[in-house]
């Protein structure tokens, strides 16, 4: 597979610094909240918090505080993410999920704390509103891609 790299210099420094994390995922709805399950690709890298489910604050390192979700819904597909980077970030370029179901769309994610980085300075932190009706077994079946800049 061919790569391309930008011949000006100042594009081709923004082609290196940008680093692009995409890691697939699944949420599958249920009526009662707490049985909501989400699973992905990369357990330990990306924690889900749904009205009934919280992967993120048991994975917050010690002393760093929740960062500020909107409120989860499972009716609208409401949910907040959670990206161990474990690298100093300096910027959250863009995040979005990619559906990969039969009716596929993409989704913007917003960024939680403002910056979409967390107090901890090393993760990244999002909202996501996919449109699934978790509370009604809703499957969420989609990819999550997220553009950063971590500090040299």
């Amino acid at each position: 597979m061919a790569s391309f790299q930008a011949k000006d210099t100042l594009v081709l420094g923004r082609q290196l610094e940008v680093q692009s994390l995409k890691i697939p995922f699944v949420i599958t709805g249920n009526a009662t909240p707490a049985s909501v399950v989400a699973l992905s690709d990369e357990p330990a890298v990306l924690f889900i918090k749904t009205a009934g489910i919280d992967q993120i604050t048991p994975a917050l390192d010690v002393g760093e505080s929740l960062p500020t979700y909107v409120s989860q819904v499972d009716a609208s597909g409401t949910f907040s993410i959670l990206l161990k980077i474990q690298e100093q970030l300096v910027k959250v370029v863009s995040a979005k999920l990619v559906q990969r179901a039969a009716v596929a769309s993409v989704v913007s994610c917003s960024m939680a704390n403002t910056t979409g980085i967390s107090s901890s300075g090393s993760d990244i932190a999002l909202n996501a509103v996919s449109g699934t009706d978790f509370a009604t077994g809703g499957v969420l079946d989609a990819c999550l891609e997220v553009n950063y800049i971590t500090a040299e």
